[in-house]
């Protein structure tokens, strides 16, 4: 802005002062960092509350101070994150900015670990979208998150299809083709307690994606405790016999905690140095 030609050069050249705008900056975080650039050190507050630290945060990011307020940023990083929520809240976008712009690597895997398995829209849409967090980020916890709920509808959706097909999918039947009537029990006493159970956690009809208010974590809690009966699965009541043997578990549940917390593994969070990577790349 201060280049020969530009209005504020040439009015500071002619009256010795200019006055420049800056109705975006909060007026107190940008004093306390004028007050770091000019070495007053005393008139720097040693502790800060978290809004004000993502205040300084966006400040630092937008005039590339980071290097300048390194020492005390730390400080302020390293007393706040004590209490950094261990759920979403309207916090954690605020977290994931903070860490990312002060290159604190576990915050930063923690609080896109949280916004992956609890966040129930876009983050464009949620508590701190505001934030000039980097699209690659937000685009990537959106998409972790989405893949994650359309893999466990999916695979929901196929058994559900599976048991409602012509055929069997009983491990009695599947055993020797034979007793078609306890096979048949079977596959309806499963088919109907899924479908009832889908119903009630409002996955009928299957819903489509960006899944708004649809969380991971809550999802995979209620599907891994849908009451899903089958005859072989309660012993020493009503589980059939064959040969003198209980016949084994249909395992419809345990299909459904496989998947979740095959799921569940790829929401781990992000690796800062993966983004600060690509920072690197799209600036060279």
């Amino acid at each position: 802005m201060f280049k020969p030609g530009l209005s504020e050069s040439t009015t500071l050249r002619a009256k010795g002062m200019v006055e420049i705008p800056l109705p975006d900056d909060d007026p107190s975080a940008l004093l306390i960092l004028l007050n770091i650039i000019h070495g007053y050190i005393r008139k720097v507050p040693q502790k800060v509350n978290f809004l004000m630290l993502t205040q300084l945060s966006v400040l630092i990011d937008k005039y590339e101070l980071h290097e300048v307020a390194e020492l005390i940023s730390s400080q302020w990083v390293s007393e706040l994150s004590k209490d950094m929520p261990c759920s979403f809240t309207d916090e954690t976008l605020p977290w994931i900015f903070v860490s990312w712009v002060f290159q604190k690597r576990e915050l930063f895997l923690e609080a896109t670990k949280i916004a992956m398995r609890e966040s129930r829209c876009m983050l464009r849409d949620a508590p701190g979208h505001e934030l000039p967090i980097p699209s690659s980020i937000s685009g990537s916890i959106d998409e972790k998150r989405q893949n994650a709920v359309s893999g466990l509808i999916t695979e929901l959706m196929q058994i559900l299809e599976r048991y409602s097909e012509p055929g069997y999918c009983c491990v009695l039947w599947k055993r020797d083709g034979q007793n078609e009537r306890k096979a048949l029990l079977c596959d309806s006493l499963i088919l109907g307690s899924l479908t009832k159970g889908l119903n009630s956690i409002g996955l009928i009809p299957a819903p489509e994606s960006p899944f708004d208010w649809i969380e991971f974590d809550s999802l995979a809690y209620d599907v891994r405790n849908l009451p899903i009966p089958t005859w072989s699965g309660i012993k020493g009541r009503i589980a059939w016999k064959y040969r003198g043997d209980y016949i084994p578990d249909c395992d419809v549940k345990g299909v459904i905690e496989s998947k979740s917390s095959e799921l569940e593994s790829d929401l781990c969070g992000l690796e800062l140095d993966e983004f600060l990577s690509r920072r690197r790349d799209e600036g060279s």
